[in-house]
């Protein structure tokens, strides 16, 4: 099972009312959830960036999962990564 979930970089807002959303438990037991969690850096010559959080067995798995969640139309590039679970 792999999982990615985008994290966009966006500039401070004003702020203002906060909504605050509580998601329903994981149907996915424990046992079957990735044994590694990173959080993932990525930038363009341009100077985009974009975070997100890739999951999988391996650093490498879990890098690419991340990847997944990229916009099109950049040529991405691996700037780092911290490990947020795992061994």
């Amino acid at each position: 099972m792999t999982i990615a979930l985008p994290l966009h970089r966006r500039k401070p807002q004003p702020q203002g009312p906060v909504l605050s959303l509580v998601p329903e438990p994981s149907p996915v037991p424990a046992s079957e959830f990735p044994s590694l969690l990173l959080v993932v850096d990525f930038r363009t010559a341009e100077g985009h960036e974009w975070s997100a959080v890739g999951g999988g067995e391996s650093v490498a798995e879990a890098v690419e999962v991340a990847r997944r969640s990229l916009p099109a139309g950049h040529e991405w590039q691996l700037a780092r990564w911290n490990q947020l679970y795992g061994d």
